[in-house]
């Protein structure tokens, strides 16, 4: 399995398409694949685990933990 990613991998990351002017895309992290940075991506979930595909070639991009928070709504 590949490593997976927490809020603290991607904090701080953008797009790194090669010659890309951002300005297709907002500021922050701009997924997209390697091997095909054109590709659109598929995005699946499962027990707690967000993984991106390439579109084109079915290859993982990442996977991504997904954690829930619960707020107390509650006013005293």
């Amino acid at each position: 399995m590949r490593q997976i990613l927490v809020r603290r991998d991607l904090d701080g990351h953008s797009c790194d398409v090669p010659g890309c002017t951002h300005s297709g895309h907002p500021e922050g992290l701009a997924l997209h694949a390697v091997c095909h940075p054109a590709a659109t991506l598929q995005v699946f979930y499962a027990e707690g685990v967000l993984t991106v595909k390439c579109g084109s070639c079915k290859s993982v991009v990442c996977c991504i933990s997904v954690g829930s928070v619960h707020l107390n709504t509650e006013r005293h």
